[in-house]
This record gives C-alpha cells, structure tokens and sequence, in this order.
C-alpha cells in the first residue's frame, strides 16, 4: 500500500484544529504521516500539537496565507501520497481506508476525492455541495475512476478540498498551489494536475465533514466570483475542443459578477465586465440592459450636479 502523508494548514485555530488532527488520528487506516503547517498563529496551536509529541509532525512559518502553508507541506511531506485536510474540517473515520481501496482496484489513479457534508453555522448538516445538474448526475453514477474528468472541472469544482487525495508526483508535473489566488486555488490545482494527464476517480460518499462560519472566504461573493473567472480565463487556451464549452462558462461568470457589481453600485467595473458577456448567450437582452444602465450612471456621474441658478 501507499505511504500517506496528512497535510493541515493552520491559522489562529487551536480548538478547531484539535478536532481535525483527531479524526485524522481515527482512521481506521491510519495515515504514515500528519503533518501540521502552522501559517504564524498566535494563540494555543503549538501547545496543543506539542500534547501529540511524536505522532503529529508540526512545523510553522510566518504568516503568508494558506495556501504558501500547503505548499510548506507539500515540501515536507514524506509520504507517496498527500491528503488535504483543513483545520476546521473533519474527516470520517473511513475516508482513507475508502479512497485506498479504490487505489487497489485501480493502481494507475493519481487523485481520489469524494463527497462532503457541511455542517454548522446555526443550519442543518446538508449534504452534496454542487450546483451543476449535469455535474451531479455524473457523480451520482460513478464510483471509481471518472474519464474523462475536465468537462466536469469545467463546469464546477468537483473536488472539495478536505477529501483530495493525489500522488505527489503530480506536483513535479503540474506545480504546487498558486499562491497568487486567495480563492479557487484549488480548483486551479484541480485543472492543471488534468491538463497534465493526471486519473481521478470519485467516491461516491461523504468523506469529510466542512464546517461553515462566519469567516469562510468562501463567503465573499464577489472574490469568488473574480478568482473562479480568473482562474477559467487563464485555461482557456489549453482546452482544446473544451473551450468553447469554457467560454460559455467565463461569458456566464461575467453576467453574474457584472449584475452583482451594480447592485454594489460599482459601475465601472461592471460595464468592463459586461462587455465581455458573449452577445450570442442567452443572456445577450439582459446584459444590453444593463450595460446601457451602466453607461447611464457613469455619464451622469461625470456631468456633476446640475448648476444653480
């Protein structure tokens, strides 16, 4: 079987930690390695990893985000294979022990993700987080190896973070996470270690629990918005056939960032975005509108007030 190392990211989450570092610790196959990158915190984390002596491998940095914490880990990491887990996220007891299997059965695989279930933040635990029907209906049906893979990644990031599993390999191929990117990193991650001719394959349960609060980035709507365009913009010319399939997506990601923007009255900005809406889309009527709504304002805010008498 394959070595396993954990890799957690931490920042400032000491409690919250504990609890992810034990449901790593209660695998029923135990991982070869955890590996504990604190990003500079400042409350009680060294103390409590220190209480695990020997069984949690800790090492910190100073503070450069989560991302430069992965990638902190990823350097260190002994094992074959790497499994990601986020400080605030618990994994089920049998998460390891499932996606091993499928490495068994399918040997040739270099990333083994599955589902997740959210819980907290004052909500019913909800399982299945994706929006795409046709991502869903995919998934929903397939347990073991998914082929191919990057139509899906296109339309969705498919592989929560807290349940990736991946060959280490793939990073001397691909390149570790692009700390230039403070949300949809992973996706990035996701797309290149495809684009590079990596095997996923799916599980079809929960493998982790995500906890929800207050201070998810995930929160921020519009950063979400930008980085996933960001991110799909930048692929575009590596997609082959799927690009066109990818620019309906950017044209789509454009609308909505467009449409939220002049809600936030930023008009500016919206009209630029909206400008690259395809005039072909369903959405062409709609986004007309809007941008001329857009130019309205932004003329009327440059003739000032009108001149008293």
């Amino acid at each position: 079987m394959p070595t396993v190392s954990v890799i957690i990211p931490t920042y400032n989450r000491g409690a919250l930690l504990v609890e992810a570092v034990e449901s790593a610790l209660a695998q029923r196959r135990p991982p070869d390695e955890i590996l504990v990158v604190d990003d500079g915190s400042r409350d009680d984390t060294a103390a409590r990893m220190a209480a695990y002596g020997e069984r949690v491998r800790y090492v910190r940095q100073a503070n450069a985000g989560p991302s430069a914490a992965r990638n902190h880990g990823f350097r260190l990491a002994r094992g074959e294979y790497l499994a990601l887990l986020d400080s605030d996220d618990l994994w089920t007891p049998d998460r390891l022990e499932r996606q091993l299997e499928v490495l068994q059965r399918h040997p040739d695989t270099d990333v083994v993700f599955g589902r997740e279930v959210l819980f907290g933040a004052g909500q019913p635990d909800r399982d299945w987080n994706l929006h795409d029907p046709e991502v869903r209906r995919v998934l929903a049906q397939t347990a073991g190896p998914l082929d191919p893979v990057l139509p899906l990644l296109i339309r969705e990031n498919v592989v929560p973070t807290s349940t990736a599993l991946f060959r280490r390999a793939l990073l001397d191929r691909a390149g570790g996470i692009d700390e230039s990117l403070r949300q949809a990193e992973d996706w990035d991650l996701w797309l290149r270690f495809a684009l590079a001719g990596a095997r996923f394959a799916h599980v079809p349960s929960p493998l982790c629990r995500r906890r929800m609060h207050d201070s998810n980035l995930i929160h921020d709507k519009e950063a979400r918005m930008s980085a996933t365009l960001r991110v799909l913009e930048r692929h575009l010319a590596k997609l082959g056939a799927l690009r066109a399939e990818a620019e309906v997506r950017c044209s789509r990601l454009a609308y909505d960032l467009g449409s939220y923007l002049i809600k936030r009255g930023e008009h500016a900005s919206a009209l630029h975005l909206l400008q690259q809406v395809r005039p072909d889309s369903v959405l062409g009527l709609k986004c007309w509108v809007k941008k001329i709504y857009a130019r309205m304002v932004l003329l009327i805010s440059k003739a000032g007030p009108p001149a008293k008498n």
